[in-house]
């Protein structure tokens, strides 16, 4: 199977979030924005655009975010310049979740206009 556009945005993405959970805190962009919000628009992307490339089920979806946004929260416990949060893995799950729904809504209204 090739890979799409939007698959590789999707990999990138992905990518992009897991580097940044092992960056170190004072080594990372700084956005100015509140922590929640970096978080909440990071991992909405996320679902949005993988909503976009791959979800064609929504529960198979959403239980793969939430997996997703624990594995990185957990992958932090080791290091000594991180810090695993239950409300950053709660942020998280939420956007992607969030973005997931946004996504396949797109793409439902994508499909609904070009079959008229």
């Amino acid at each position: 199977m090739k890979p799409t556009p939007s698959s590789l945005i999707t990999a990138l993405v992905a990518a992009t979030l897991i580097l940044m959970t092992f960056v170190p805190a004072d080594e990372r962009l700084i956005t100015g924005l509140e922590h929640h919000v970096e978080h909440a628009l990071a991992f909405g992307l996320l679902g949005f655009c993988y909503a976009l490339s791959f979800a064609t089920r929504p529960v198979w979806a959403c239980t793969f975010a939430i997996v997703f946004c624990l594995i990185l929260e957990l992958a932090q416990i080791p290091l000594s310049t991180r810090h695993a949060r239950l409300s950053d893995f709660i942020v998280d799950s939420i956007a992607t979740i969030g973005g997931l729904f946004l996504g396949i809504g797109m793409r439902k209204l994508a499909s609904l206009y070009a079959s008229t």
